[in-house]
C-alpha cells in the first residue's frame, strides 16, 4: 500500500505556530502596546493638568472670600 504525501508546512506557518503556542508577542502587538500607553499617559497628563487648575482655581477662591470678609 503506497504512503499518502502529506501537505508541506511553510516556514511562515512554522513560525506563525510557535509564535502562537509559546505566546511570542509579535510587532503589531508591541504597536498596539505602545498606541494604548501612548493614550492613558495624554488621558494622565489632561487629569494631572485639569486637577492642577481646578485646585488653584479652588485656592484662589478662598483667597478671595477671605479677603472679602477681613
Amino acid at each position: 500500500m503506497a504512503r499518502r504525501r502529506r501537505k508541506a508546512v511553510s516556514f511562515d506557518a512554522m513560525v506563525r505556530f510557535f509564535l502562537q503556542r509559546y505566546k511570542i508577542p509579535t510587532k503589531k502587538d508591541i504597536a498596539k502596546l505602545m498606541a494604548r500607553m501612548d493614550q492613558l499617559e495624554e488621558l494622565i497628563e489632561t487629569t494631572t493638568v485639569q486637577s492642577r487648575r481646578s485646585r488653584i482655581s479652588r485656592v484662589n477662591a478662598v483667597k478671595k472670600a477671605h479677603l472679602q470678609i477681613s
